[in-house]
């Protein structure tokens, strides 16, 4: 084991890699080599293998199973001090710098105050409290750490001198069944639908709205479960830790099949418990390379990079007016400039902000601190905190069923503004879009949907109409198709587009029976029969279904 003032090198370095991933994923350096478009397609499971290394490290951290008791106030200010500062940084950055600062002019001022206090409080994954929308897109799993701070470790830590004892077999079949059931949920419910679908219009059964704490608490368990091996040096840990590189090149291997699209992305979810465990000991070839100075190095900077890595891309497109997209076209010199400068940023916010706030933090604490050791009875804690968190669990399933959970009010939009221009279609767009492109967005699903509403105090016009102007994707064989424009499930057109003119520009009367009440739902939907991918066509390793291109679309009085 390679440890330096209690931290295990090669799990740092592991954390530094997940955290490039991400940021990787985001900013489409996949896109430079011909067939890894989807290299960032594991950017997504990177986040269930941070919650696996926090049960770990945590309780390594704690001394889970072996020391009396868990002070809580310290426990606490430790976590503040390690998360909150820098997350705090990135939320005033994306309301003051960034296009996001213009949120109080797109949705009901009464739903973005309650989204800032359910940002600022770290509670906007949390079921009741929360809109699941956050200004900087990778705190979603900060609020789902959070609830694992409060609510699930101390059970854990608790528990742990009960469970140490478990026999290898037990331990490996708990880890392999939270990380099957982690892996399950982001299988079924795609974090991103979720968030998206949180509002008053989706087929999404509520359970779906847990998904994103789900994967918290399962990875974050199983991780949990690992370091008891770890701590116990038991069979589970002598077999993971002598077969480390197997373990690693086989998680590499299933990346990989999920990346080709051979098994789904998630099911690498299932190898994360025995990776942690066995690279903890550090004396295998992959525990030596996630031990190597510049790999640990990033794992230091892995929190800023995980958080800064958006704020960075987001004043450097505003610095060269590059649009609405990430990167709309990447090319080397781009992706250098983009990863070169987040690196530099991380170790700028890590060392000049990340570190210094966490001291001073910690240092008025210690001033402040009892230094009375108390050891309280550890049975009663773990009934105490297993009931608290019981309580919890009943009251978010039974508020779920009563149908307590609050929705985002759907997007508003006037007559004549253009629905497809940022940030309306960001939020309008429910299901079945692309991401944005430099001349407009992409229907990638056979149905398309996009909802919003008109102002309270204003009614649709009893002549409404609805100009849309874009292209369809035909190509090659693929050289017509079918398609049809409905407004709340009332059809108001269909077109039978073919190669020779591909485009539309026309305004379609909304008739009577599809007008909403004033503040009423606007449910445009676009059904295509036979959307196709450039790679089905061979003209590029795009796999998108794509079938109408969207350039403007307005709510007109015709």
């Amino acid at each position: 084991m390679n440890e330096h003032k209690g931290e295990i090198r090669a799990l740092n370095g592991l954390r530094g890699i997940a955290a490039l991933s991400v940021a990787l994923g985001h900013y489409e350096i996949g896109t430079l080599v011909p067939g890894l478009a989807h290299l960032g397609w594991w950017k997504a499971t990177a986040v269930d293998l941070f919650f696996c290394l926090s049960g770990f490290t945590l309780g390594l951290a704690y001394r889970a199973g072996i020391a009396d008791a868990l002070r809580m106030r310290d426990y606490l200010v430790a976590r503040v001090a390690r998360i909150y500062p820098l997350y705090f940084l990135t939320f005033l950055i994306f309301v003051f710098v960034g296009s996001h600062s213009k949120i109080l002019t797109h949705l009901d001022y009464t739903a973005a105050v309650r989204d800032y206090i359910g940002q600022l409080t770290m509670t906007n994954a949390w079921p009741l409290f929360g809109t699941w929308r956050h200004l900087n897109n990778p705190a979603w799993s900060l609020s789902v750490e959070v609830f694992c701070y409060l609510f699930i470790f101390p059970v854990l830590f608790y528990a742990s001198p009960l469970a140490k004892g478990f026999d290898w077999r037990v331990k490996l079949l708990l880890a392999t069944g939270l990380a099957a059931a982690n892996a399950y949920v982001l299988f079924a419910f795609s974090t991103g639908m979720v968030f998206v679908c949180r509002r008053s219009y989706c087929d999404l059964p509520e359970s779906a709205y847990l998904a994103p704490l789900l994967r918290g608490v399962f990875g974050f368990s199983a991780g949990w479960v690992i370091y008891l091996s770890f701590m116990a040096r038991d069979r589970l840990w002598r077999w993971a830790t002598r077969h480390a590189d197997m373990v690693t090149l086989g998680v590499l291997m299933l990346m990989g099949a999920g990346i080709t699209g051979l098994l789904p992305i998630q099911v690498m979810i299932l190898g994360f418990p025995l990776l942690v465990l066995g690279v903890s000991a550090g004396g295998s070839r992959a525990g030596k390379v996630l031990s190597w100075g510049p790999v640990h190095y990033l794992g230091s900077i892995s929190y800023s990079m995980y958080l800064m890595h958006l704020p960075w891309a987001l004043a450097w497109r505003w610095l060269y007016g590059l649009g609405d997209r990430i990167n709309p076209h990447v090319t080397p010199p781009m992706a250098g400039v983009l990863v070169g400068g987040m690196l530099l940023v991380s170790a700028l916010s890590y060392h000049a902000f990340e570190m210094p706030l966490r001291r001073v933090i910690r240092a008025v604490w210690q001033a402040r601190a009892d230094k009375a050791v108390v050891k309280p009875d550890r049975s009663k804690r773990l009934a105490g905190w297993t009931a608290a968190t019981a309580a919890l669990v009943l009251a978010v399933f039974g508020a779920a069923e009563a149908g307590v959970f609050r929705p985002i009010p759907v997007q508003q939009v006037r007559l004549g503004d253009d629905i497809a221009r940022y940030p309306v279609f960001e939020r309008a767009a429910w299901k079945g879009w692309g991401t944005r492109e430099d001349w407009g967005i992409w229907s990638v699903s056979p149905d398309a949907l996009l909802v919003l509403r008109l102002p309270e105090h204003e009614a649709a016009p009893e002549h409404l109409g609805l100009f849309v102007k874009g292209s369809f994707y035909l190509a090659g064989s693929h050289s017509t198709l079918a398609a049809r424009i409905l407004v709340n499930d009332v059809e108001i057109g269909a077109f039978r587009p073919v190669t020779a003119n591909p485009t539309i520009e026309t305004t379609l009367p909304v008739p009577v029976s599809a007008l909403p009440p004033a503040g009423g739902q606007i449910r445009i939907r676009l059904l295509i029969d036979s959307p196709a991918s450039p790679r089905s066509l061979g003209q590029s390793s795009d796999t998108r279904e794509l079938g109408f291109g969207l350039q403007s679309m307005k709510l007109v009085a015709d």
